[in-house]
C-alpha cells in the first residue's frame, strides 16, 4: 500500500490522533476514510470540513526548521525556514535563516556569488527587524544572532577559501580565485559595519571596528599572499582601504595602519612606477586557429585559409590599463615572415593582476603556411592617461603554435553542415558532369557554345567553392560572436 503522505505539504509524518491523522509538519487534519483513499493512491482534495490551522502549521515548520538549524542541516534548514516565510514574510529569523542556509550550502566555485547574494538579503532583514515592535534591547539581541552566524560564515569561507589556494598555488587562476572570494567575504564585512552603523551606532562601535579591520586584512591577504601582489593591491585599492582606516580611527584613535606609507604615496599620485624598470608589465596568451560551427576551436586555418587569434591578456604592472594594442606578424614553419602585420586592440579597463579573457579577432590573415605569430611590441595606454611602448621581448608570452588537422581539447571533430558538403563535392564534379551533360547542347552553339563551356568549366567549382565555405564558416561567426558576448558580460561582472 501506499505510505501516507500529506496533500497540504508533501510530509510522510503523519500520526494518528482522536480518530484522526494529523501532519506533524503542516497541521493538516485528515479522516480515516481520507487516510485510507490517500493510502490506495486516490488524491484528497483538502476541502470542506478539513481544515487548516496556519498558526499550527507555522509553528511545526518551526520546530522542524530549529532542529536543523541546531544540527546544521543547511539544505533542511533552509527548505523549512523558505516555507516559513511564505507564510509570513515579515519574520525576521525565516528572513534571514532562508538566506544564511541557502548561502551556507553553496559550492566553492560559487562562493563569490553567494556571498554578495547573500550580503544584499540582509539589508530586507534589518529593515523587517526595525519596524517590529520589540524593544530596543530585543532588537539588539537578534542583531547578535546575527553577527554571530556572519562573523561564522565568514571564517569558515575565508579558511576555506585560503586553505584550497595553498593547495592550487601553481595554477593560473589561483590567485584571481582567491581575491575574488577573500574581497566578496571583506565587502559583506564593510557592508555590516556601515548596518551597523546606521541602525545601531552606540551598541555596536567595537563591532563597527572589527568589520572595517577585516575588511582591510582581506583585502591586502598578507597571511596568503607574498609581498609583490599585496603592492599590486595597494596600489590600485589603496584609495578605499584608507577611507577604511580613517573610519576606524574615528572610533578607535589608537588603531595603527595596515597600510602605511607607500599607500598614501600611491593614492597621492606620487607613485609612478609601473614596472618599467623590470620590463615585466602585461603577459599575453594567444592561439592561432578557428572556430567551427560547433564553436569548438581548432588551431588549423579554416577550409579558406583564415587564422583567427584568441587572446588572454594579465595586467602585471600596477596600473590600471585602459587599452592594450599589440602588433603581431605571422611566420611559416621554416620561420619566415609570411603576411602582414596586424594590430589587435584589447579594451580595459584591466585592473593590475586581472585578466581580460576570450577577445577574439576573427580571419586576422589568409594563409595556410602560417604557423605561429611573434608579438614586435605592444602600445598601452593607461587609465591615468600614461603610455608606454613595450618591446615584444619584455613581454612574457605564451604563444600556440598553430598544427593543421589538430582538435581542440581531444575533441572528436563534429560533422561538416550538410550543405558546405554537398557544394564540395559539386565543386570536385563540376569539370566532369559540365562536358558529359551539356556536350551536344553546347557543340550545337558552335562559338559561343565553347565561350560557355569554358566558362563553367572555371566558373562552377569557384561557384561551389565560394558558397561550400560561406555555409561552413557562417556558423563559425555566430559561435565567436556568442563566445565573446559571453566573456564580455564575465569581464564586466569581474568590474
Amino acid at each position: 500500500m501506499k505510505k501516507l503522505t500529506c496533500e497540504m505539504c508533501g510530509s510522510t509524518d503523519l500520526i494518528k490522533q482522536d480518530g484522526i491523522f494529523v501532519c506533524q509538519t503542516c497541521g493538516t487534519k485528515y479522516s480515516v476514510e481520507d487516510a485510507k483513499k490517500m493510502m490506495s493512491g486516490e488524491t484528497v482534495e483538502v476541502t470542506g470540513s478539513v481544515k487548516v490551522d496556519v498558526s499550527e502549521k507555522v509553528q511545526n515548520l518551526y520546530v522542524m526548521a530549529r532542529r536543523a538549524k541546531d544540527e546544521n542541516n543547511a539544505e533542511l534548514a533552509a527548505k523549512y525556514y523558505e516555507m516559513i516565510s511564505i507564510e509570513n514574510p515579515n519574520d525576521w529569523e525565516s528572513m534571514f535563516y532562508f538566506n544564511y542556509f541557502k548561502a551556507k550550502n553553496t559550492t566553492l566555485g560559487d562562493m563569490r556569488n553567494s556571498v554578495y547574494r547573500f550580503d544584499k538579503s540582509l539589508d530586507s532583514v534589518f529593515a523587517v527587524i526595525d519596524k517590529t515592535d520589540k524593544s530596543e534591547d530585543e532588537k539588539w539581541a537578534i542583531i547578535e544572532e546575527i553577527l554571530e552566524k556572519v562573523d561564522s560564515m565568514c571564517d569558515s569561507f575565508l579558511s576555506w577559501a585560503k586553505s584550497h589556494y595553498r593547495k592550487f598555488s601553481d595554477t593560473s587562476d589561483s590567485i584571481d580565485e582567491l581575491e575574488d572570494r577573500a574581497w566578496a567575504i571583506a565587502d559583506m564585512q564593510k557592508n555590516m559595519a556601515l548596518r551597523l552603523s546606521d541602525h545601531y551606532f552606540d551598541r555596536s562601535k567595537e563591532k563597527q571596528v572589527q568589520y572595517m579591520k577585516s575588511y582591510v586584512e582581506n583585502y591586502l591577504l598578507k597571511d596568503t599572499l607574498d609581498k609583490r601582489f599585496i603592492d599590486l593591491t595597494l596600489k590600485y585599492y589603496s584609495d578605499k582601504l584608507l577611507k577604511a582606516e580613517e573610519y576606524i580611527k574615528v572610533i578607535d584613535p589608537t588603531y595603527q595602519s595596515l597600510i602605511g606609507d607607500t599607500a598614501k604615496e600611491n593614492a597621492n599620485g606620487q607613485v609612478v612606477d609601473n614596472g618599467e624598470n623590470s620590463g615585466e608589465m602585461i603577459q599575453v596568451n594567444y592561439s592561432l586557429g578557428h572556430y567551427n560551427y560547433q564553436n569548438y576551436w581548432y588551431s588549423s586555418p579554416n577550409s579558406s585559409g583564415g587564422v583567427s587569434v584568441r587572446v588572454s591578456l594579465k595586467n602585471i604592472g600596477t596600473k590600471a590599463i585602459k587599452y592594450c594594442s599589440l602588433h603581431i606578424c605571422p611566420y611559416n614553419a621554416v620561420n619566415d615572415k609570411v603576411g602582414t602585420k596586424k594590430i589587435l586592440q584589447l579594451t580595459g579597463p584591466i585592473a593590475p593582476n586581472r585578466i581580460n579573457n576570450g577577445s577574439y579577432w576573427e580571419n586576422v590573415w589568409y594563409d595556410t603556411t602560417i604557423r605561429y605569430a611573434k608579438i614586435e611590441y605592444a602600445e598601452v595606454e593607461f587609465m591615468d592617461g600614461t603610455t608606454k611602448k613595450i618591446p615584444g621581448e619584455q613581454i612574457l608570452t605564451i604563444g600556440a603554435r598553430t598544427a593543421n588537422g589538430a582538435q581542440n581539447n581531444g575533441k572528436k571533430a563534429p560533422p561538416m553542415p550538410i550543405g558546405a558538403k554537398i557544394c564540395y563535392i559539386l565543386c570536385a564534379v563540376a569539370p566532369i558532369l559540365v562536358p558529359f551533360c551539356l556536350s551536344d547542347f553546347l557543340d550545337s552553339l558552335g562559338d559561343t557554345g565553347l565561350i560557355i563551356f569554358l566558362s563553367l568549366m572555371i566558373g562552377l567549382p569557384i561557384i561551389f567553392a565560394i558558397i561550400g565555405s560561406i555555409l561552413y564558416n557562417k556558423p563559425n561567426k555566430k559561435a565567436a560572436e556568442k563566445k565573446k558576448n559571453e566573456s564580455d558580460d564575465k569581464n564586466e561582472h569581474q568590474k
